[in-house]
Parts: C-alpha cells; sequence; structure tokens
C-alpha cells in the first residue's frame, strides 16, 4: 500500500543548520506513527517559488497535498506561498515554537491595527506543543472538525479562532530523528 505523503516546508539559512532539527524529527514521528511518508525542504529567500510549487505537484501527484510550515522566520514569501497553496486546496499546517502567536495573531489586534493580526487565513490549521500531537490529527479526516484534537488552532465556522491546549512533551518520542 502506498502512503499518504506530507511535505514539510522550514525556512532554511544558507549554511546554518539551526531550524532543521525539530521539522525533522516531526517527520521522523508521523513516518514512524502515521501513514503518512513525510520529508523536510529548506527553503531560503532565493528560492523559486514557482519551481518549488511545481516540484510539490509532481511529488503529490494524484494525492491530496499536506504540507506543513514550520520555522518561518517572519518570511512574508512563506506566508504567500501558504496561502497560495491553501487558496488551491492543499491542506497547509503551521507548526513550530511559534505557532500559536503566528496563527493567531497578537493579543487585541482587532483593537490596534498596527499590530500582528495573525496567519489564520494562511493556514488551514495550526499545531502548538510537541510533535506527536499530529498523530492522532492524521489519522482523521483532516477536513473534519480538527478543534477535538489538542494543541490545535483552527478557525469555526463564524471564522472565530479555537484553541486547545497543547500536551506535555514524552521523552519517548524524542529519542529518535531519521
Amino acid at each position: 500500500m502506498n502512503k499518504k505523503k506530507l511535505v514539510i516546508i522550514t525556512g532554511y539559512f544558507t549554511g546554518e543548520s539551526y531550524g532543521l532539527l525539530g521539522p525533522q524529527m516531526a517527520a521522523t514521528i508521523i513516518n514512524d506513527y502515521t501513514d503518512y511518508d513525510a520529508i523536510v525542504v529548506g527553503v531560503t529567500n532565493e528560492d523559486d517559488k514557482n519551481k518549488l510549487k511545481t516540484a510539490l505537484n509532481h511529488y503529490f501527484k494524484d494525492q491530496q497535498k499536506v504540507v506543513g510550515f514550520s520555522t518561518l522566520g517572519g518570511r512574508p514569501d512563506l506566508f504567500d506561498f501558504a496561502r497560495e497553496l491553501k487558496d488551491e486546496g492543499a491542506i497547509t499546517i503551521l507548526a513550530g515554537p511559534q505557532a500559536g502567536p503566528d496563527y493567531k495573531g497578537e493579543i487585541d489586534w482587532q483593537t490596534y491595527p498596527h499590530r500582528f493580526k495573525g496567519l489564520s487565513d494562511h493556514f488551514s490549521f495550526a499545531l502548538q506543543g510537541p510533535a506527536q500531537q499530529i498523530i492522532p490529527v492524521l489519522a482523521s479526516d483532516l477536513k473534519s472538525d480538527l478543534s477535538k484534537f489538542e494543541g490545535v488552532l483552527c478557525k469555526n465556522e463564524m471564522g472565530d479562532v479555537i484553541e486547545t491546549p497543547p500536551i506535555p512533551w514524552d521523552e519517548d518520542f524524542l529519542s529518535k530523528v531519521d
């Protein structure tokens, strides 16, 4: 049986390895505990997003695109790329240490227009906390109500952000990285 595919896109800074461990550990957990095959793709500022989209189209072929984003580093090019993929029907997931604030925005952004309004329109949902929280999410229908899962941030029918608390870290998931 062919496994479903998932790509984790992470911002990459030429010559630096910082920022790759978290996404690679998440990919390992996904590969070991779900029916998905996950790979990590580091993307620099200079990478051509059209070529990246072509590569993703080829990689996923006839499958639903499921694309996670980690370590965005304040990069509008990655924000815009996520939104473009979502608008084209991909499931886009924001994860990593800043996923919660990046998804929902700064406190009182609705009142103060200069505050960061968040990226909830760019992503199907976000996942904050330990990567193993993705296991039951990926076992579900990714288009169903995800607000029942721990660590998930998503929008309800009225467009309000729903946030569930993350679970504690479990060292058993932190002992292996492919």
